[in-house]
């Protein structure tokens, strides 16, 4: 993510059925952990932002308008990445028909030379993972 040209990363999430309308979302955040260092000029930083995919169609995806959620990534860090992603994921329980797939890039985009380098999903103990913190819907009515 970042770097020259501008590389941003797209992530699929598979939402499961049974979390669709049965669940109330009360948070999601998004682990990215680095490959390596932080490649940067020393003691700076920079933002990392999640945006929404409209429709998947990999990498000429279209993409929403505003940020889901950003993060500030240190240069030389090998700290894992958190974003919170809350109102994403809600929009995703409640409307089944979206594209549960966001893009990962640098704010501003081509802005700098700085960028870090993620896991993929091939490296098992590594990969970007979404943690969902949600409750049971009330059975109202229920005995």
């Amino acid at each position: 993510v970042g770097g020259v040209p501008a590389a941003r990363s797209l992530i699929r999430v598979n939402v499961p059925t049974w979390l669709h309308d049965s669940i109330d979302v009360v948070r999601a955040t998004v682990i990215l952990v680095p490959v390596a260092p932080v490649a940067g000029t020393a003691a700076d930083s920079f933002r990392i932002g999640i945006r929404a995919v409209l429709a998947d169609l990999g990498a000429k995806s279209p993409l929403a308008n505003d940020f889901a959620g950003t993060a500030v990534v240190h240069t030389g860090s090998t700290d894992t990445v958190r974003v919170e992603i809350s109102d994403l994921v809600r929009t995703w329980s409640l409307i089944d028909t979206l594209a549960t797939a966001f893009f990962v890039g640098q704010l501003p985009e081509a802005a700098s030379f700085t960028e870090v380098r993620f896991h993929s999903s091939r490296s098992p103990l590594f990969r970007p993972a979404l943690h969902v913190t949600y409750i049971k819907r009330f059975p109202f009515g229920a005995p």
